[in-house]
């Protein structure tokens, strides 16, 4: 890829001054929601009565939030490596490799972290380990090289949760060809469209390809969600995003303020009746259909984020959303073992075991991620760094 391929849609010039203000304060606080509904759904909150209960339930499609905004952010960071404010670069094996390795070295250290504490103290998680019962060495080697997604007993086994962590392996690698191959909305839209139907029937395939019976939960987990294809539509819409704003069509709708809240309270509505299982497509998954809906309200929150849905505390809790994410288990399986006395009342029992959970995680969140995270990173990025220039 040449600098042509600025010509196209991606409009290299008037656009580049704006890439510091792609990265703004509703992405994060959407990641802040995201995460306190997987929390909300890994502490039981699915066995709540009636309408919490279904609430608690669709807690655990925040990572399908996830996917949408990593997939929009990774474009642009691609459009940022690819055709900053220096001169293009070529896309060429020879330069994705920087690029790759700067995607990666954000996610190693929390993550190579959490599996350490995690296989020390916690054993794996035995529900997705089924008959292997126990971590193997190809069960860690996989992980430590972010392969586990490609393996049903390895893909969820060791956190409880890195089966994200897999699927967004894959897409790092397969971003920049994508990148290259889609340029435009309309084939982003086409895509979408498309492998919403054909990643619904491949899943199915992938279903049928293994016994019955043994460790059926395990392969009907994968099939449907772990693996990259259940969540590929999700990661279009992502693209979709991308190419969406920079089309800088929303700038020019006419009240923005009452078009960004007809939109989220519409796809509020259709979340809601996507959690009790009314809203349903021929041959489209559910995680795909949250996947449109939190499309709908990323575009509205692109347009006028209104107070309650972009804050403080939304936006803090959104920065650190990612070691939340690997932590918060080992936080709800701490807070189970001390025994903590209940009330009597499930609902106010589940409130104080889930606000206790996230702010435990946040704070430890806060503290690995300036006392570990941080230097790692940069430690990680020096030692790149000297390498090249030894080159």
């Amino acid at each position: 890829m040449n600098s042509s391929h600025c010509t196209k849609s991606r409009l290299c010039g008037g656009m580049r001054g704006k890439m510091e203000k792609t990265r703004t304060t509703w992405i994060d606080s959407l990641k802040g929601i995201a995460v306190c509904g997987i929390v909300m759904v890994h502490s039981n909150a699915s066995s709540l009565p009636g309408l919490l209960g279904k609430i608690g339930n669709a807690g655990k499609n925040g990572v399908q939030l996830f996917f949408l905004l990593s997939a929009y952010l990774t474009f642009l960071s691609l459009e940022h490596f690819f055709h900053g404010k220096e001169t293009p670069k070529a896309m060429t094996f020879r330069q994705l490799i920087p690029w790759w390795t700067g995607k990666f070295i954000r996610l190693i250290p929390l993550y190579y972290l959490a599996l350490l504490v995690y296989a020390l103290f916690q054993g794996g998680s035995t529900y997705w380990l089924g008959t292997q019962e126990h971590i193997t060495a190809g069960n860690v080697f996989t992980h430590l090289f972010f392969l586990h997604g490609l393996f049903p007993h390895y893909a969820d086994s060791i956190i409880g949760v890195e089966w994200y962590l897999g699927t967004l392996a894959i897409f790092y690698l397969l971003a920049p060809c994508l990148y290259k191959l889609i340029d435009s909305l309309e084939k982003s839209a086409a895509l979408f469209l498309l492998s919403s139907f054909l990643c619904r029937i491949l899943t199915h395939f992938i279903y049928r390809l293994f016994p019955e019976g043994v460790d059926s939960h395990i392969y009907s987990a994968y099939a449907g969600t772990f693996n990259f294809f259940a969540q590929f539509p999700v990661l279009i819409a992502g693209i979709m995003l991308y190419f969406l704003f920079r089309r800088q069509i929303l700038e020019k709708i006419g009240k923005p303020k009452v078009f960004s809240y007809v939109l989220l309270v519409f796809s509020i509505i259709m979340i809601a009746g996507q959690a009790f299982g009314e809203n349903s497509l021929f041959l489209i998954s559910s995680e795909t259909m949250f996947g449109l809906w939190f499309f709908l309200i990323a575009v509205s929150q692109k347009i006028f984020p209104p107070f309650w849905t972009d804050n403080k505390l939304w936006e803090t809790l959104g920065k650190y959303s990612y070691p939340i994410y690997l932590f918060h288990f080992i936080v709800l399986s701490t807070y189970d073992k001390i025994n903590v006395p209940t009330t009597g009342y499930l609902l106010l029992d589940w409130g104080i075991k889930y606000i206790a959970a996230l702010l435990c995680s946040l704070a430890i969140s806060v503290l690995l991620t300036k006392a570990f995270e941080q230097p790692a990173v940069a430690f990680l990025k020096n030692a790149r760094a000297f390498r090249a220039f030894r080159r």
